[in-house]
Order: structure tokens, then sequence, then C-alpha cells
């Protein structure tokens, strides 16, 4: 049996709904998986210029853990990518190198990843109006509330490009309204998935 690692927290609902998402995967395709769920509480680290300051404490947890393969469930937390596999002894698996999307599609993802264009040039960023209405889906996901203010069936009934859920906090609103299109999480978990 395989050990699949989660490092979250950086967003604990959103991490919460990648284990889960996980474990009905693995279900669905029949295969067996021990999970283990690492929580970090880490500052927050949005912003233009982002940083990530692990605490002695924090690199020793990631240094423990025993896994066969791992990822980070925060898009966003992928601009420390290479800090993160520094301190693991697995390999984990970007969700910024398993995408299968076609160029000129709406990244709907949080607003520090939008300025790092973290995805790469060859998809479309949220416009500001936009990316404030995604803050208000993110924010109100990260602070448990169920009722945001702001639809995301009817933000993306206004779309005209193909959109990524590139955000796990908006993917899981996505999956709990039923709202069908590409999601980068969904794909690095088959990803996952078909390596076992």
């Amino acid at each position: 049996m395989k050990t699949i690692a989660i490092i979250g927290g950086m967003g604990p609902q959103a991490s919460l709904h990648a284990h889960t998402r996980l474990l009905d995967k693995a279900i669905q395709a029949n295969k067996t998986v021990n999970i283990v769920h690492v929580s970090l509480d880490i500052a927050h680290f949005h912003s233009s210029k982002p940083r990530l300051d692990l605490t002695k404490k924090q690199k020793r947890i990631l240094n423990s853990i025993q896994a066969d393969i791992g990822f980070i469930s925060c898009n966003t937390a992928h601009h420390f990518f290479e800090q993160f596999q520094s301190e693991v002894n697995f390999k984990l698996i970007s969700m910024l190198d398993h995408l299968d999307i076609p160029d000129g599609s709406l990244m709907l993802c949080s607003q520090t990843s939008s300025e790092l264009k973290i995805f790469g040039d060859a998809f479309k960023y949220p416009s500001l109006k936009l990316q404030l209405k995604l803050n208000t889906i993110i924010n109100g996901v990260i602070n448990g509330d169920k009722n945001m203010s702001t639809s995301l069936e009817k933000i993306l009934s206004k779309q005209k490009h193909p959109f990524v859920f590139g955000c796990t906090e908006i993917s899981k609103v996505a999956f709990e309204q039923n709202i069908n299109g590409m999601d980068t999480l969904e794909q690095t978990l088959d990803t996952i998935i078909n390596t076992l």
C-alpha cells in the first residue's frame, strides 16, 4: 500500500477538500492508499512578493513524513515548490506540471497567483473586478462561511473563455455547487492515482 502525503494548512478548508477528493478518487479507482495529511500553520504569504518562512519545527515535521509521493494542496504555495521539495524525503507532484488545459483559458485563482502568473503566460488571468469577486469566495472558504454572498456559478455564466479552477478554495466551491470545469486539483489527484 502506497502512502500519499498532503501538505496543507495554507487554506485549511481547501486542504480538507483535497484530502476528501483524494480518498474518493482512490476508492473509485479501487486502490488502497494511506493518506498522511500535514496541516502547517503558516503565516499569510499572499502578496506580490511572497515569502515562506518555515519554522524549525515545521521543517522537522516535513522531514519526518514517511510517504511514497505527495502534493501541496494550495496552488499559490507552488511558488515555493522547490523549498517544500527540499524539506521532504519523497517526490512532490506539482499542480503546475501536469495541466491539460487549452492555452487562453481563464485561470480562476488567488490574487497572488494571478499577479505572479504562477501558471505561466499561456493562460488569461482575472481582471481586477473579477479578482475581487474571486477574493470574496476564497476568503469565505478560508473563514468557513457557508453563506458566501458571491455565487461562483453567477460569475462563470458571464465568462467567454474556457475557465480553470486554479485555486483549491475555488475547486471546493465548484465541487459543492456541482459546477463542471477544468480543475488543477482534480487533474493533480488523477495524476497521483494513476501513478499508484
